[in-house]
């Protein structure tokens, strides 16, 4: 039991990151959350968890000083199962938050190591709990919250919403402030994962000036597409087996799961772990259709899609009206604006191969 709320676990694990980062002899900075918060990039809200970026290089003596703490891996030694994962969440027993270590994040197509100097170098610093903490800036800190929105799934309207209230606020950006997020976006290969939001954000896209991986880059279209499915992370699972016994053990184990991972995995089904599997197959095989024609490439619903939808029809679904109470100018300036009627492009953009749980 913890007598801490989840906004005071927040700010104090934030304290817990910068003193995390001393003993371990490494740079760490907040993103996602509560950094977008305090660039009011998002409406104020308390988050589930902390979101902290690693340097690569210095992940895993991260992990072993949070563990010498008290914080362990939400899935154990799953984490990385079936696939690896872009980040890894701890949690404490006796703490009401998480802490999701992230050793990279999608859509920033570039070298870890090089996106992560590239957003150190611009850090600036928020106060919280008594110490001066680093998180991403306000032009990295843009780019993070598009990233995050276009890579999530439609089922959470907020992302939706937190996608449409970034290109609401946008239009007060002056040339100076889409300038140096183009060159954020192109110095961390963001560049061509956003290529399909950057002018929406009245940023003009610049070429990318790093290497990209083309397989993240691959996954990244998936993603944003709507069609990186769960069949298909589980078939590729099956795929990566070393022989024909060892692909059909893993094809097993994707229909079947081991009770420890599943137990893990889908807590809520403690007190049924035979049934559990089962309904979790039933949801799978109802999925399949849908799925394989995402695998042949059939269009897909996706979050860009939903916002754009949204902005032409200001009166329908997951608008910036939602968001009136926090700037109440946005209405007006949504219905008045020609620039919002706007057609909706092809989606190009899209994931990491991050793991996805039936």
């Amino acid at each position: 039991m913890t007598l801490l709320t989840r906004a005071e676990a927040n700010a104090l694990a934030c304290a817990l990151a910068l003193r995390t980062a001393e003993l371990s002899e490494a740079r760490l900075m907040l993103i996602k959350g509560i950094s977008l918060t305090h660039h009011r990039l998002r409406v104020d809200r308390v988050s589930a968890d902390i979101d902290i970026l690693v340097e690569p290089a210095k992940v895993d003596t991260v992990l072993a000083t949070l563990a010498e703490f008290g914080w362990h891996p939400r899935l154990g030694e799953y984490n990385d199962f079936p696939l690896r994962h872009h980040s890894v969440t701890v949690i404490h027993d006796d703490w009401p938050c998480d802490i999701d270590v992230h050793r990279r994040f999608p859509g920033f197509l570039a070298d870890p190591a090089v996106t992560f100097d590239e957003l150190w170098s611009r850090r600036q610093s928020m106060h919280t709990a008594g110490h001066d903490v680093p998180i991403t800036d306000y032009s990295s800190s843009a780019i993070v919250m598009a990233l995050h929105s276009v890579r999530s799934t439609v089922d959470n309207p907020r992302h939706t919403s937190e996608l449409v209230h970034l290109i609401e606020i946008s239009r007060d950006w002056d040339d100076q402030q889409r300038a140096d997020i183009a060159e954020v976006a192109a110095r961390t290969g963001a560049a061509r994962a956003l290529q399909d939001i950057l002018p929406l954000l009245g940023v003009t896209a610049r070429r990318d000036e790093v290497v990209i991986d083309n397989e993240a880059l691959q996954a990244w279209r998936l993603r944003a597409t709507g069609q990186a499915t769960s069949l298909r992370t589980w078939l590729r699972y099956a795929s990566e087996g070393s022989g024909l016994r060892d692909k059909l053990v893993r094809f097993w184990r994707a229909l079947w799961p081991a009770e420890d991972y599943f137990l893990v995995a889908y807590p809520e089904e403690a007190g049924s772990p035979i049934g559990g599997r089962l309904r979790r197959l039933a949801r799978g095989i109802a999925k399949i259709p849908g799925a394989m024609l995402g695998i042949a490439g059939a269009h897909r619903d996706n979050v860009t899609e939903r916002a754009l939808g949204a902005l032409a029809e200001p009166d329908i679904g997951a608008s910036p009206s939602q968001l009136s109470e926090q700037h109440p100018q946005s209405r007006q300036r949504h219905r008045g604006s020609s620039r919002t009627r706007m057609q909706r492009p092809r989606v190009h953009a899209g994931t990491d191969p991050a793991r996805h749980r039936q």
